[in-house]
């Protein structure tokens, strides 16, 4: 069953294969976010967002499961040009009254999200992902350190890039990798992950576990963050890979195009398979 919305997240949304996908701009979609970062602290106001694609589409129409961890978000972003595409087909067959305006990438929210961290001094926390503490990640001027905390001992490494006093202008990032194995969290980790964030009571949190795990952690962790005052918590898959340099992202003009997808394949030819989902999508958007 899906959370119920608001009426103003309702009208700013259309339906796309049974999920609710945000229809308007990327600028406007930020002066919400913004507003809402603000008005921290009021009660029950955590926002859970999503950033599907059309592949992640295609595995919530086989994983009943996993479309009721997407359809319970507060924002479910379109991350992927086909989503926008689809929409246009179905607003052309009269199957859906408005389309997307535009696509909308995780990697796009994470990099503001972390520039209203370093503005107003919120707190971030990535949960998931692997090796960031000796990552680098730069947004315009201002440098990124990834404090790595363990899920068995919720303790601060001591390594030298993770130390907030000899680089005081580097903006602090607070990262747990969580599990040892994200498929089956023990009862130890769980019970040091909900430690940390009580102690820790960040403002943003990234879940980094790869779907449907980071969607799933959402909506089970959705009272902890609520009660300790999270502001956004947003699954976001590989987009710490693209910023700290791991994976190279498309040049603007491939994704103005619309051809991110195929620079990834080009960067990473062990994908095929998994872009093999495209072409269900697209049988997808022309049978419905």
């Amino acid at each position: 069953m899906g959370l119920l919305k608001n009426k103003h997240q309702t009208s700013s949304t259309s339906l796309i294969f049974g999920l609710p996908i945000y229809r308007h701009r990327w600028l406007d979609l930020k002066q919400q976010l913004k507003e809402h970062l603000q008005a921290a602290n009021s009660p029950h106001s955590t926002w859970l967002i999503a950033t599907p694609n059309p592949e992640q589409i295609v595995l919530a129409e086989t994983n009943a499961n996993f479309k009721a961890w997407l359809a319970q978000c507060n924002w479910l972003l379109p991350d992927g040009i086909g989503l926008v595409w689809a929409s246009r087909w179905r607003q052309w067959c009269r199957q859906s009254k408005f389309s997307l305006k535009e696509r909308i990438t995780g990697v796009d929210l994470v990099t503001w999200l972390l520039t209203q961290a370093t503005r107003n001094k919120y707190r971030v926390l990535v949960v998931g992902g692997q090796d960031y503490d000796a990552a680098k990640l730069r947004i315009g001027r201002q440098k990124f350190v990834f404090r790595p905390i363990s899920s068995i001992r919720p303790k601060t490494t001591q390594s030298a890039s993770s130390q907030p006093d000899s680089q005081p202008a580097k903006k602090i990032i607070d990262w747990t990798p969580a599990y040892q194995n994200k498929h089956q969290p023990t009862t130890i980790e769980e019970q040091a992950l909900v430690k940390l964030i009580n102690s820790l009571r960040p403002q943003i949190v990234l879940v980094a576990l790869g779907a449907p795990e980071q969607e799933k952690w959402l909506i089970e962790h959705r009272s902890l963050l609520e009660k300790t005052g999270v502001s956004i918590a947003i699954s976001i898959g590989g987009a710490l890979d693209m910023l700290t340099g791991r994976i190279k992202r498309a040049p603007i003009w491939w994704q103005r195009l619309g051809l991110e997808w195929f620079w990834r394949l080009l960067m990473e030819p062990w994908r095929w398979r998994r872009q093999m989902k495209l072409l269900t999508f697209i049988k997808m958007s022309l049978s419905n």
